[in-house]
């Protein structure tokens, strides 16, 4: 039986093996259950970030649209759950990932809901995420990291903190791979 989503607070994202077709990821519960299948289809104009329950691919949880085919300066993305309902917006200033990754997670009337930023800089030069850590914040508040397990070729989420607004686990794991994807 699957997990909900909703009910956890760590996660273990693992990039399934090479594939022509599209990029894909497994993610685990602190248990190493598997809670979620991700795919990203590459032969897409814009890109797409989906959540199946599992690798069956038979039942959508949530996906993640781009919002445009082609953007300058600034990428932006949706969340949808269910039944088509927008939830959250990722966006990313191109010029300020060059050097250190941030993303901006925004509520849909564009309130920040917090970032997810890289801790050090020059990150975005490099071009992976291999080694990044990652940060989500609110202010000076710190919500949740992004964390890589080099041991297991992993990145763990790690959103369960004591006091504090709670980060939505579905808006901080679309973040976590649209960095780990290397969508943004």
């Amino acid at each position: 039986m699957s997990k909900n989503i909703a009910e956890l607070n760590k996660f273990h994202i693992r990039k399934k093996g090479f594939s022509i077709k599209d990029a894909g990821f497994h993610v685990l519960d602190e248990n190493m259950d598997e809670v979620c299948y991700v795919i990203i289809p590459d032969l897409k104009l814009t890109k797409q970030v989906e959540f199946f329950k599992d690798q069956s691919k038979s039942e959508k949880l949530f996906w993640i649209k781009q919002d445009k085919i082609f953007f300058a300066t600034t990428a932006q993305y949706t969340l949808f759950a269910e039944e088509l309902k927008p939830e959250a917006i990722y966006v990313a200033e191109l010029r300020e990932n060059i050097i250190k990754r941030n993303v901006k997670i925004l509520t849909l009337t564009d309130d920040r809901m917090c970032n997810l930023v890289e801790k050090s800089a020059f990150g975005g030069l490099l071009g992976d995420t291999s080694g990044a850590e990652f940060v989500f914040t609110f202010g000076d508040e710190i919500l949740g990291e992004l964390t890589p397990n080099p041991k297991n070729d992993e990145y763990v989420l790690d959103i369960q903190i004591e006091v504090g607004p709670k980060l939505d686990p579905k808006v901080a794991l679309g973040a976590a791979i649209i960095l780990y994807g290397r969508i943004i």
